[in-house]
């Protein structure tokens, strides 16, 4: 009897990474490395035995955590940083990938939706009711793909701005509700008529960036205020939607 082994596609080894890291219910700021490496290498022998081809990505990232495994085999390596003596974590530089690979990925999928649900749906011709309402500046409104460019703009900023800090030691800021964004922006929005996307973001981080840009996107959708590019289309600007009327 022929037996058939299935192998799972991943778009490449972060996502066979968190693959395993949530099938495993592992933290992803504690990596038990050894396991995870084992159980990466094994996929890839699978799927060399199916004669699957293996992208070099997927080669590139086992020799990364094999090199990950034998500095955790040795003492440990220590800087000293602003005279406090701190232990750099070998794995630092993974966790910040899988990070910013988990939060586009989710982004990406809620971005996906949006656009289904859009093609979806059907309209009907606009009436003119200029004659009894203020028009609404159309320069100002922003579709999807624009509204992404300014916020990658923004998340590369963010990037650039890393504060020495990080390149010795895990940070871990504490975590934002989509909820507690879109309160925020309102409750900013009650006191200005717009804010910046920037001015937004109190904690430098991808995780507060990308909870906001849900924010947005959801006060948007249920027409609570308008966004558009600053004029160095670098970026975003909320405005409220005056309900008064």
């Amino acid at each position: 009897m022929e037996y058939k082994v299935r192998i799972e596609a991943f778009e490449g080894p972060l996502d066979l990474l968190l693959n395993l890291i949530d099938k495993n219910e592992i933290d992803i700021y504690d990596i038990p490395i050894h396991e995870v490496t084992d159980q990466f290498i094994d996929y890839l022998q699978k799927m060399n035995e199916i004669d699957i081809e293996i992208a070099s990505e997927f080669i590139v990232m086992a020799s990364i955590l094999l090199e990950i495994k034998s500095k955790l085999l040795l003492p440990t390596e220590k800087v000293f940083q602003d005279g406090v003596e701190m232990e750099i974590d070998p794995r630092i530089d993974l966790v910040r990938k899988l990070e910013e690979y988990k939060l586009f990925k989710e982004l990406s999928i809620i971005l996906k939706t949006m656009q289904e649900n859009h093609l979806k749906s059907f309209y009907k011709m606009q009436e003119d009711f200029s004659e009894y309402t203020d028009p609404i500046d159309e320069l100002k409104e922003i579709d999807l793909e624009k509204l992404s460019i300014a916020f990658n703009h923004i998340i590369k900023r963010i990037e650039d701005q890393k504060c020495a800090e990080e390149s010795v030691k895990l940070i871990r800021y504490p975590e934002i509700k989509q909820e507690i964004c879109e309160d925020n922006i309102i409750r900013v929005l009650s006191n200005k008529s717009t804010v910046t996307f920037s001015e937004l973001i109190t904690i430098q981080t991808k995780s507060y960036a990308i909870a906001y840009f849900l924010a947005i996107l959801e006060l948007l959708k249920k027409k609570f205020i308008v966004a558009y590019q600053s004029n160095d289309c670098e970026d975003i600007v909320i405005e409220r939607v005056d309900r008064s009327g």
